[in-house]
């Protein structure tokens, strides 16, 4: 027994974040442990979106996605011609772009199995989409190959980014756990202290696993601090929010445009998820003392405190 060596909690996560041989649903189940024994709300729900998987109208956290990924289309033409070619997302409306990317909401454990797959992992885009896509080629908005028109089309997964969301959950619960050890060795063990600890409610809160209604947005540093919410209907509030986290005025615009559009939740959901994407990967500027991906979620988590998501 590994307990009775002196071994604790602690040491078992640290141990399996380290080992090949833990698989990463039951290092996340040690967490899970961890997190009932020292009373931390968020690390649970954390953990149980990490094993169950999150829900379809959670903010994804940014290790999840929504990443950009190539689409491979199949083109048919007249006379038997046509052939295999990337499809490209040049002239497709914002609220759309979402089809040239990918989030992931299942389970860490079939994203790991889909990581260790030997054949390529792809997405088909459904055929209302192929059909969409043909319309704006008629209609001269997206680039056209000879006389030709999508088949099919379907994103391609590489593996090396699914591995990279087993990694980063599998470094988190690592990085958690030496902070935790750091600050009080006993945390984890039954009858050892929980957030009421300073220390212990310290080296959480600087791994900072923050779930707010419907999404999550995980940071790391001990810079990051609790963020003021926005009270739905809060135009003036939102407007602060965006300025403390965006450099630009053009992006917060854009942010306010979609929420108070009167468009349909969906399409509201999926411009501000490309609005944050854009953020993600430096499209759009972010203020001093913030990280894009920090940003990102939080730009989406104020915009859906204001709809009352």
């Amino acid at each position: 027994n590994r307990h009775t060596a002196g071994m604790g909690l602690l040491d078992d996560i640290i141990d399996g974040a380290s080992s090949d041989g833990v698989s990463t649903t039951n290092l996340l189940r040690r967490v899970q442990t961890l997190a009932h024994r020292i009373d931390a709300p968020d690390l649970k729900d954390w953990v149980r979106a990490e094993l169950q998987g999150y829900d379809a109208d959670a903010v994804l956290p940014a290790y999840r996605g929504p990443f950009t990924t190539p689409v491979l289309g199949v083109y048919s033409g007249p006379f038997n011609s046509g052939g295999k070619n990337t499809v490209s997302p040049v002239g497709v409306p914002a609220e759309h772009l979402d089809l040239f990317r990918v989030g992931w909401r299942v389970s860490i454990a079939e994203i790991d199995s889909l990581a260790q797959a030997t054949e390529e992992v792809v997405q088909p885009w459904d055929p209302h989409w192929v059909a969409m896509y043909n319309e704006w080629i008629d209609a001269g908005r997206v680039p056209r190959i000879s006389m030709l028109y999508l088949y099919s089309a379907q994103k391609l997964i590489s593996t090396a980014m699914l591995r990279s969301i087993v990694e980063a959950v599998r470094t988190k619960a690592l990085e958690l756990a030496l902070d935790l050890q750091a600050a009080n060795p006993a945390a984890g063990e039954v009858g050892g202290p929980t957030l009421s600890d300073p220390r212990v409610h310290s080296a959480v809160t600087n791994n900072t696993f923050h779930i707010n209604g419907d999404g999550v947005s995980i940071a790391q540093g001990t810079n990051i601090t609790q963020h003021s919410t926005v009270t739905k209907g809060d135009l003036s509030a939102l407007l602060r929010a965006l300025s403390a986290i965006l450099e630009d005025q053009e992006p917060i615009g854009e942010v306010l445009q979609v929420v108070t559009s009167d468009a349909e939740p969906s399409v509201k959901r999926s411009r501000l998820e490309s609005l944050g994407a854009a953020v993600r990967d430096g499209s759009i500027a972010v203020a001093s003392g913030i990280t894009a991906d920090v940003a990102a979620n939080r730009l989406l988590e104020l915009a859906h405190q204001f709809l009352g998501w």
